[in-house]
């Protein structure tokens, strides 16, 4: 990713991201919806980092920095919980099996220890 990392915590990063992932909902249109079905690249207790691949690549121009989200669903093989947070950065991956894919950091004053193992 580019820039130095200023995060505080240990991160706990997903060697298989398919193991942890979020849903999360966008208010597009007044009346509508869409859904985004994000792998979770990495997490602490403060914050995550949600793997946006090509796929979905038009979130990137639905949300930007501040931007808060109420309802966040997370499923893993040992959890599932919901938080809100805000939207704390969209970076891209440099190198790498995700080159080109973007890390979006969310940002939540919840409890996130559910996202990590054991």
């Amino acid at each position: 990713m580019k820039g130095k990392d200023k995060r505080k915590d240990n991160r706990f990063t997903y060697d298989m991201p398919e193991s942890i992932y979020c849903q999360l909902k966008v208010d597009e249109r007044p009346s509508e919806d869409k859904v985004f079905d994000l792998y979770v690249r990495d997490c602490s207790r403060r914050g995550l980092g949600m793997l946006v691949t090509e796929k979905d690549f038009d979130l990137l121009n639905l949300l930007k920095k501040g931007d808060r989200l109420n309802d966040i669903a997370f499923f893993s093989t040992w959890s599932v919980f919901r938080i809100g947070g805000r939207v704390t950065h969209m970076t891209q991956v440099e190198d790498g099996r995700y080159k080109g894919c973007y890390i979006m950091g969310v940002s939540s004053d919840q409890v996130i220890g559910d996202c990590l193992p054991g």
